[in-house]
């Protein structure tokens, strides 16, 4: 039992160190691009370059990046995006924007006095209106 569980860690260890690292061509960047080169650096993205499929990129918004990969794939990463190329490529059909879900709750009712505390724009303009005195 022992020689096949180390027979297959060794199998798994060769195929790591034969596995080749994915890589990625830059086609076009458009807008605010950057990749992270540090724990809190941030470089321009260029054209031409290849960058490992775990490199941290971040697309501003209206930007927009466009990758080759190893086998001439062209890959677009939408804008306001930001995570490893290999992660945002898979969701590359997605839309750029993640949009929340907020559920409708209502809790007026729940607080003593119910809204009359929350100062608006209009109970701000009604108070003014009743302190100055009109001429007509």
């Amino acid at each position: 039992m022992k020689k096949i569980i180390a027979t297959m860690a060794a199998l798994m260890a060769a195929g790591f160190l034969f596995a080749e690292a994915q890589t990625f061509t830059v086609k076009s960047v458009k807008g605010n691009v950057t990749y992270q080169t540090g724990s809190d650096k941030w470089s321009e993205v260029v054209v031409g370059k290849t960058y490992s499929a775990t490199t941290v990129v971040k697309t501003g918004l209206n930007s927009t990046l466009v990758l080759t990969d190893d086998s001439g794939a062209e890959l677009k990463i939408k804008p306001a995006q930001n995570g490893t190329i290999e992660a945002l490529t898979k969701n590359a059909g997605a839309k750029g924007i993640k949009k929340a879900v907020v559920s409708k709750t209502d809790v007026s009712g729940k607080s003593e006095g119910g809204s009359k505390g929350i100062a608006t724009a209009s109970s701000r303009a009604s108070d003014a209106q009743s302190d100055l005195d009109w001429d007509e």
